[in-house]
């Protein structure tokens, strides 16, 4: 039996009281009680095997598990029975599903009636065959066409299309269901993001309170700053014209109304309508260009009116959020920088001491001449080269004074004994050259250097006493025919027989030939083992200290390399370098320099509590400067030694920059980038344009040691370097003295507001272990000033 759907049934006594009243027989019978809704409530028996039964509990409605051609016939005793309350059955009832002779004879009757109240019904179903008949318990037949049959039928095809409606709405419902369910959550997500983003917007409403309160501050601050400028304008002595984009007169100061005619109601006026009083008539035409370029223009001109030299400074006028709005002019008077870059040019061309054309000059016209000859072969010259027998003696004995003294009375005596037409130079130190003009005999020129031996010889008054002097002469000849790998060979040739005749003794004069060049194979042969020297290391850092003044300290060293070379010994760089950079070989010895100086400078940060501003300064030539890995060979040197790239200046000199323009100026603003300072080397021997000292990246300045060494003795030296550290300072640039050797010199130059400087006084260029001993000793310094 199958497990009823409630504990609370009749006993089966009842039931099968009831049943038995109805039909038992031997034939194949189902026996099932419902209740009044026709669920089921017990299976009594299934022999017959009319019903599909569901597994577990009976809840079914019997009407789904019958036989679908019995349907009809059980509904409608169904019926009956629970309207009349009287048995019922059927007979002889043919279904499809059985075979075709059998039968089912159908009984439907009420449970007797117990203390339930409820309905309960049972249904019987026997299986027959065709022939037999039973005798029902009430006179009744099924009439499949009967009306009753007929309703129950539309009653039931009602009842299944109303099932398959409900069933249908119950799925859309819960279709419905499951998408209000996932409105809902998406409702709840919409609610939780409209939070968040409410709290962000509460957010954003706090940070734009602060944020206007800063910018009303910061209006405050613009205003005040405003009223500042405006202030600053009107008392300054620089000339400034601001334009708007239609280039009108938005703002000017009163030095600029010195170079235009300006005026009060000028305001808002075009500048094309204005006058001006520079000598230079494409001011307008230069304004319009930055206007529509946006690039600066930058030329000096001359304020005819009163003789001012200006620096004028035309830049588009950009605001704070890079955008930018008309035009600014700023005129700047530059008598005194100009007269400093005068003096300053001039040196670069003419020796400051004999008042002779230097070497830089004297190498131009030698390249004039060169150019002459190519074009006219008739035109040939020679050239005598002098240095001055025993000069070294004058200086050590009677002081470097005297020695420039006996300079400058020999150049004197020199240019009184040269042709018109001839040039005469100091080449540096005691030696001078003369270019003798239209000259191919031997004869002349040696006549030429005899007239000048004699009057060399007269003695010559020098620090109170009279000296007798030689002079050694080599001279060489300019031959057309000859293979000149350069213009400078002739004055190579020259110095070749100069030491010729120094060789044979003081007084002798030399004219070179060929025979002469073996000094230069000696040279070639030094070439030659620059590379073995290279690979195994034969060169060697030496350390010259660098002292701050003000307070008497070691504050660095500049490196400077030696050659310890196996043969000829430790040489200087004056007797290599030369080689080296005829070698084309300066970028490697200078990357290995970088790299040993870095390693020195790491090591002794190891060892020491340096300062911020200790440095170790090295000397970088235009060639490794322009080499292609000249920024990885930096950055690898300080990445290597982990050394502070602030430790590390590099000295260069104004020779890196003539002719090679951005380029090396976006080098220089590389080299800044990585943290490492830049020194200008030899300041007042080169070209010395201001233009580099405002342009450039340039943190100091080193004057040149030929000014320092002349303070003494050279009145024009004072006041150029003078000048020279003002303007350093005026440019917030440090300045160091190269090349002190004696207490007055020291003192001249903190006179000047010189505050760094280097020289033999303090230390000459000493091994890393004696550098480290000069560390080590800080009273050392002290007592030097």
């Amino acid at each position: 039996m199958y497990k009823p759907v409630k504990s609370e049934w009749p006993v089966y006594e009842t039931l099968l009281k009831s049943v038995f009243k109805l039909r038992f027989g031997d034939k194949p019978v189902t026996c099932v009680i419902i209740n009044q809704n026709y669920q089921i409530i017990h299976i009594l028996i299934n022999t017959a095997k009319l019903l599909e039964l569901p597994i577990g509990e009976i809840t079914t409605n019997i009407l789904d598990i019958v036989p679908p051609s019995s349907k009809i016939p059980l509904s409608t005793a169904l019926h009956r029975v629970k309207r009349d309350q009287v048995s019922v059955v059927y007979n002889d009832i043919q279904i499809s599903e059985l075979e075709s002779q059998q039968r089912i004879n159908l009984w439907v009757g009420k449970v007797e009636e117990d203390d339930n109240n409820e309905l309960e019904i049972i249904v019987l179903l026997e299986v027959a065959i065709a022939t037999e008949s039973i005798t029902p318990s009430t006179d009744l037949e099924f009439d499949p066409n009967s009306v009753l049959s007929l309703q129950i039928r539309e009653l039931e095809f009602e009842l299944q299309q109303t099932r398959e409606n409900l069933q249908t709405s119950i799925e859309e419902l819960e279709t419905a269901n499951e998408e209000q369910q996932a409105t809902n959550e998406e409702l709840v997500a919409s609610n939780e993001e409209l939070q968040s983003t409410n709290e962000e917007l509460q957010s954003v409403n706090e940070e734009l309170y602060t944020v206007n309160a800063e910018n009303q501050e910061r209006i405050e601050e613009l205003t005040e700053l405003s009223a500042d400028i405006d202030n600053l304008l009107q008392s300054t002595d620089i000339g400034v014209v601001f334009l708007d984009e239609d280039l009108n007169i938005r703002k000017y100061t009163p030095a600029a109304a010195k170079v235009f005619n300006f005026r009060v109601g000028d305001i808002g006026r075009p500048l094309t309508e204005l006058v001006n009083y520079l000598d230079t008539d494409n001011l307008i035409s230069l304004v319009q260009q930055v206007a529509e370029t946006q690039t600066s223009q930058e030329l000096e001109a001359t304020n005819v009116n009163t003789q001012d030299r200006l620096l004028l400074r035309i830049l588009p006028y950009v605001r704070e959020d890079r955008t930018t709005n008309g035009v600014v002019l700023t005129l700047v008077i530059i008598n005194e920088l100009k007269n400093i870059q005068n003096d300053l040019q001039r040196q670069a061309f003419f020796d400051v001491l004999t008042q002779l054309a230097n070497r830089a000059f004297f190498l131009e016209t030698i390249k004039l001449w060169l150019a002459r000859v190519s074009r006219d072969t008739s035109y040939q010259f020679a050239l005598l080269y002098l240095d001055v027998d025993g000069f070294k003696e004058v200086n050590d004995t009677l002081g470097h004074a005297a020695g420039d003294q006996l300079l400058v009375e020999i150049a004197e005596r020199l240019k009184n004994t040269i042709r018109p037409g001839d040039m005469i130079s100091r080449l540096g130190g005691d030696e001078f050259a003369i270019l003798l003009e239209k000259t191919t005999h031997p004869e002349v020129a040696m006549e030429v250097a005899s007239r000048i031996q004699s009057a060399i010889a007269e003695p010559l008054p020098v620090a109170s006493t009279q000296l007798s002097i030689t002079v050694s002469i080599g001279i060489a000849f300019y031959d057309p025919e000859d293979q000149w790998q350069s213009d400078t060979v002739i004055l190579e040739n020259a110095d070749i027989a100069m030491y010729e005749a120094k060789r044979q003794g003081p007084g002798n004069m030399v004219v070179f030939n060929s025979s002469m060049r073996s000094e230069r194979e000696s040279q070639a042969e030094l070439k030659a083992s620059l590379y073995q020297a290279l690979e195994q290391e034969e060169f060697l850092l030496h350390y010259q200290p660098l002292i701050h003044f003000p307070s008497q300290s070691l504050i660095g060293f500049e490196a400077l390399v030696r050659w310890q070379h196996p043969q000829r010994g430790l040489l200087t760089p004056v007797e290599f370098l030369p080689i080296v950079a005829a070698s084309h070989l300066m970028p490697a010895l200078e990357s290995w320099i970088l790299k040993s100086a870095c390693r020195q400078m790491s090591q002794w940060n190891q060892q020491f509590a340096f300062n911020k501003g200790f440095r170790m300064n090295i000397n970088i030539s235009p060639d490794f400067l322009l080499h292609l890995n000249f920024i990885n060979s930096v950055n690898l040197a300080i990445g290597e030694s982990d050394v502070n790239p602030e430790q590390i200046c590099l000295e260069l000199t104004e020779n890196s920059f003539i002719g090679h323009g951005s380029d090396v100026e976006a080098l220089l603003f590389t080299i800044k980038r990585l943290g490492v300072s830049i020194t200008l080397d030899d300041f007042g021997t080169g070209y010395s344009s201001l233009s580099y000292l405002h342009r450039l990246p340039i943190d100091e300045i080193k004057i040149d040691q030929s000014f320092v060494q002349s303070l003494d003795s050279s009145s024009s030296l004072v006041s150029i370097t003078r000048g020279i550290i003002s303007l350093a300072r005026q440019l917030e640039l440090n300045v160091i003295a190269e090349g002190v050797e004696t207490l007055e010199q020291l003192r001249l130059v903190q006179e000047f507001g010189c505050e760094y400087g280097q020289g033999y006084f303090f230390s000459h260029a000493v091994p890393a272990t004696e550098a480290q001993q000069l560390i080590e000793n800080p009273e050392y310094w002290e007592s030097l000033f």
